[in-house]
């Protein structure tokens, strides 16, 4: 068993233009096992879904990377203390 899932986990919720924001919303799988809410792929997708679409929708990477500065997402950060 892979500790890290495939990005292949991650799918389009078909629903996202009848909930509204930006089309390319992601659906958080399940978790029966409580390691596994704690993976990279899981811990993102909030943080990518509450991205506004101007900057989900970015012409440039380079683009996206100067929009998403600007963006505060700050109550997605874990800080960690040692």
């Amino acid at each position: 068993m892979a500790l890290i899932p495939s990005l292949s986990v991650l799918s389009l919720n078909p629903l996202t233009i009848e909930l509204g924001g930006h089309k390319l919303k992601l659906i958080k799988q399940s978790c029966s096992v409580d390691a596994t809410k704690y993976y990279f792929t899981n811990r993102v997708i909030n943080a990518w879904n509450s991205l506004p679409s101007n900057i989900i929708s970015s012409p440039t990477l380079t683009t996206f990377k100067s929009r998403l500065l600007q963006h505060d997402i700050s109550s997605y950060l874990i800080v960690l203390t040692v």
